[in-house]
């Protein structure tokens, strides 16, 4: 549900219960304010003179957090696949030698420059060249990030499968104070840890997803992707 949502069912329940009771209903019923982005474009990019992919597939407007003023948890849902082969067959179906993936970061304006950027033209006119556009290096800062990385790790493909995959990766702000190095990636499931995204985020904002791919042969072939915000 949309925040004004959640806030109009808050307001109808403090009508007739206590506060405390009011929140525990919300809480069980898992009635918690979500914002919703999506993005649903066919789309791969080509690669550079260095066989590298590295597109801006789909930016947030600037997050407003409301009265609650933090998230819960942030989910993306990504389907998409690789070019559909390898020359290593003992990798295809998993997610290790896989070189097609997705990166996630944070970008806070500065005070500075608080207007348009690159950002909105990937709102307005979809997928940006990061390798090949020229990009504006002022109005935009990254937050802080452990190992002084700018992106994470969001999730790698299938390896060498022609064939649309969903993957679904949630990122809670639980997870922060994992003392660990960031970036990890699950074998098992192939997407990053996350550690820091979601207690990073702050009003005002913004969340990019980058199509990535590298060596030569290698694509990444994006169907849609959509981040969930929950409060």
């Amino acid at each position: 549900p949309h925040p004004n949502q959640v806030q109009d069912v808050r307001t109808a329940l403090a009508e007739l219960l206590p506060p405390e009771l009011t929140e525990y209903i919300l809480d069980l019923a898992e009635y918690w304010p979500q914002l919703r982005f999506k993005v649903t474009k066919p789309f791969s990019g080509y690669p550079n003179s260095d066989s590298q992919i590295d597109w801006c597939y789909l930016a947030t407007p600037p997050l407003v957090l409301g009265e609650e003023g933090v998230l819960t948890n942030v989910e993306f849902r990504i389907i998409s696949h690789d070019q559909g082969w390898t020359s290593d067959l003992a990798f295809q179906g998993t997610y290790n030698g896989s070189y097609s993936w997705f990166d996630a970061s944070i970008y806070r304006p500065c005070k500075a420059n608080e207007g348009a950027t690159w950002l909105d033209d990937v709102m307005i006119n979809g997928p940006v060249d990061m390798l090949g556009d020229i990009l504006p290096s002022d109005g935009l800062n990254v937050p802080y990030m452990p190992l002084t990385k700018d992106r994470w790790l969001l999730q790698r493909n299938v390896c060498a499968d022609h064939q649309d995959k969903t993957h679904v990766i949630l990122w809670s702000r639980g997870r922060d104070d994992v003392p660990s190095p960031p970036g990890e990636m699950d074998l098992d499931n192939g997407c990053g840890d996350g550690l820091g995204f979601a207690g990073s985020l702050k009003d005002g904002d913004r969340i990019a997803v980058f199509s990535r791919a590298m060596f030569l042969g290698w694509r990444n072939y994006v169907n849609s992707i959509t981040v969930t915000l929950t409060y």
